[in-house]
Order: structure tokens, then sequence, then C-alpha cells
């Protein structure tokens, strides 16, 4: 959880600040990718309840990272590039929201506190990341797109890791953690199968 969120920091930090790379005025840019955020803030309300957090998270990040990826392709054509990012932003405003609320439901409640600022403290450290990611179009143009694409990659495939929380009881306590990653975890049908022969054999006859 804490990987994910930090890598969506500076993703999200590291993409508003390339948006200086693109040809058109960092006035215009901002403001549009601004109003951007409004719609891709509201879908995540719905999404998250709809299709899920992990599921929310892990469409974005590499909806995101396909378009960053295909910027590198497109490279020369000022205005393509400039729809590609503004998409981007939308996907990576996505992602955050999904991850600021995957941040607190996987923590138990005993512990929601001092584990969401743990996670929030190494998130806002990593996003010390962001300027360099920029700063790495002097070696290549291409260069902070790609680095943006593998990082959502990289969150993507870490996302598919984290539990699933929505209409699910949160935990109050370790033990009720550990079982939340178990049955709502990665492979989360095989393991709901093995949960439920188990149940079947402890379950006593009926007289």
């Amino acid at each position: 959880m804490i990987i994910n969120w930090s890598l969506t920091s500076i993703l999200f930090d590291a993409h508003i600040r390339n948006l200086d790379s693109l040809e058109y005025s960092i006035y215009w840019t901002f403001t549009i990718s601004s109003f951007i955020e409004l719609p891709a803030d509201l879908l995540s309300i719905w999404g998250l309840e709809i299709i899920g957090r992990r599921w929310s998270a892990v469409v974005s990040l590499v909806a995101f990272s396909i378009t960053m990826f295909v910027s590198t392709i497109i490279i020369d054509n000022v205005l393509w590039l400039t729809i590609l990012a503004m998409l981007g932003r939308g996907f990576i405003t996505y992602s955050i929201n999904t991850a600021a609320q995957i941040s607190l439901e996987v923590v138990p409640t005993e512990l929601r506190g001092q584990g969401s600022a743990l996670a929030n403290v190494c998130a806002q450290a990593s996003m010390f990341f962001a300027p360099q990611v920029v700063f790495s179009r002097t070696i290549d143009f291409r260069l902070p797109f790609v680095i943006l694409g593998f990082g959502s990659g990289l969150a993507g495939i870490f996302a598919l890791f984290l539990p699933e929380t929505a209409n699910t009881k949160l935990p109050d306590t370790i033990a009720e953690t550990n079982e939340l990653y178990e049955l709502n975890g990665c492979c989360v049908v095989r393991k709901q199968s093995v949960e439920l022969v188990n149940n079947q054999i402890e379950k006593p006859e009926s007289v």
C-alpha cells in the first residue's frame, strides 16, 4: 500500500511538472489540466463503488501508462501530445484518489492513525524525486514520458496485490487485516474456495 501510494504520488507530481515540456503556454496547459481534475474526481466516486478499489487503481494506472508510452511515439506531434497529456492528467488524478482511499481502508482501526500517517509521510517524501523525473528531459526529451510510463505500470502491478475493500467490513485488528488479505487479496477465487472448504470441514453436523 505504501509503495503504491508513493509511486502514484511521484507520478501525479511529476506529470503536472512535465506540462512545462509541452509547446503550448504553461498557463493554458495548467489551466486545462486543472479543469480535467474535477470530472476525474467525480468519476472516481462512482468508479470506486462500481468496479472497486483495486481494479480502479489498476485500470487507471495502466491507462496512464499507455498514454505516456504512446506520447513517446508521437512526440513530434504537438497537438496530440498535448491531448494525451490531458488524458493522462485525468487518469492519474483518478488513480491518486483511489490510492488515498485504499491507504485508509486496508489499515486496521487500531493502527489506522499511525499507518495512514506513515504512508502519507512516505508519499510526500517520494515526491522529492518528481523534479528529477522532469529534469531527465535534458538527456532525452522522451525520457520523462518513458519513466512515467514504467512507473505507472509498476504501480499497477503492485495494486493487483492490494485487497478489495469495497462493500467489505473494514478491519479493526491486525488479525482481521490478515483475513482481509487472505479473502480479498490476489488470487481471491482460489483463497475463497480454500476458506469455503475449511468452513465445511469445521462445521458440525446437525442432529
